[in-house]
């Protein structure tokens, strides 16, 4: 359908089956897609570090708005529309 419908867009996470290698397959008709747009199995971040700073960065914000403070990183919701 994606190929028929260049109007569809399909953005994904993990495509491939995943068997406990993080290895990218091969290239696939479905890569060669211009409305296809897919990442390894890498976007979740489930490293407990990693985790951990995105929880803690958060807290920061919360704490930086409930003083009143400019939270950092925060989104222009424009950039989006």
């Amino acid at each position: 359908m994606l190929k028929e419908r260049q109007d569809i867009r399909f953005g994904t996470d993990v495509w491939w089956v995943h068997d406990g290698h993080e290895e990218i397959p091969p290239r696939t008709p479905l890569t060669t897609l211009p409305n296809f747009l897919g990442t390894p199995h890498i976007a979740g971040g489930a490293q407990r570090d990693i985790a951990e700073y995105a929880i803690m960065r958060a807290v920061e914000n919360v704490i930086r708005y409930i003083r009143g403070e400019t939270p950092v990183n925060r989104v222009n919701r424009d950039d989006y529309i």
